[in-house]
């Protein structure tokens, strides 16, 4: 199926009376998620190729591995503490690539891009943000993606919905049976008054569905990309309407947060073991330890560095 540039929505109509979400006969009903925690590949054959589930793909050798960060800057950590002074604040912490096609780091990746998403929502300062799905006509399937988010974008806009950020959804799941199935739509967290979702799909097929404000928009977008589209060279997160690249402007770009001591409010700096009896902690947490056991990094590639010139 072939569409021009200047299609309408309309075109796109299915000749049906009602949302077509159920499966084609074609497609498979097997279940996806048992498929998703064996580490295999789900391809999507049937319409939608190269689409798979967030840590879908292969981790470094280092993901997961634990490492150590902290402060020694011990003469500072001994106002209201309990312990005493002279001990050092250490975080035990795992590496992560931050990748969405990573099986270990995948979760962290859904972390990280909701905390930047919920940033540029926050600059709009247009109010509570609302959570809108648009769910895609049977017959606009084969749509190429760029042309697949142009409609959905032009759906929701005609509903009132002013911008935000939209993530691809490939599958939908059957509530009764747990299982999933091919059924593209699009999940949209932004701001506008939602009115005439009837009009579009009699219009157009499109199914636009207003599922309300949100309290936690960080909470809503980690649970949008945990299940997620993720497809090699596309965006998982696009952005478009009053909050596109091109219309908001001059947002600050986030950036994670430094870790910092709480005691002292240095930066927290990566340690390693010295002690020469005892090992290290090796589960994530954080521990307020005898500060002789660490020394930090560049500290001891440093020393090593002097002694190899010796």
């Amino acid at each position: 199926m072939v569409f021009s540039e200047s299609e309408d929505l309309n075109l796109l109509a299915p000749s049906l009376d009602h949302e077509d979400t159920s499966p084609s006969p074609s497609i498979s009903r097997q279940g996806i998620l048992p498929v998703v925690k064996s580490g295999a590949s789900i391809p999507m054959e049937e319409g939608l190729p190269g689409w798979s589930l967030p840590g879908h793909g292969e981790s470094s050798e280092s993901c997961g591995k634990v490492r150590h960060r902290g402060c020694l800057n011990v003469s500072k950590h001994g106002a209201g503490l309990d312990h005493g002074t002279g001990l050092a604040y250490v975080e035990t912490y795992a590496m992560r690539c931050y990748k969405a096609e990573c099986p270990v780091c995948y979760e962290s990746w859904a972390g990280r891009e909701a905390d930047r998403a919920a940033h540029r929502l926050r600059a709009f300062k247009h109010g509570p943000a609302i959570h809108l799905m648009v769910s895609v006509p049977q017959k606009a399937w084969s749509l190429p993606m760029g042309k697949l988010r142009s409609r959905a974008y032009k759906a929701a806009r005609s509903t009132g919905f002013k911008g935000g950020c939209s993530i691809f959804h490939p599958w939908r799941e059957d509530e009764e049976t747990g299982l999933w199935y091919l059924g593209p739509h699009f999940h949209m967290v932004g701001y506008g008054w939602i009115e005439g979702v009837e009009g579009v799909y009699g219009r157009t097929g499109w199914v636009v569905k207003n599922l309300g404000l949100r309290k936690t928009v960080e909470g809503t977008l980690i649970y949008q990309l945990s299940h997620a589209g993720v497809h090699k060279g596309l965006h998982t997160v696009t952005w478009f309407g009053a909050l596109a690249y091109s219309k908001l402007k001059g947002v600050k770009a986030w950036e994670p947060e430094k870790p910092t001591c709480p005691l002292c409010k240095r930066d927290l700096a990566p340690l390693v073991w010295v002690a020469e009896e005892g090992d290290p902690p090796g589960k994530p947490g954080v521990e307020l330890m005898d500060a002789s056991c660490w020394e930090e990094r560049l500290t001891v590639s440093a020393r090593r560095w002097a002694e190899s010139c010796l």
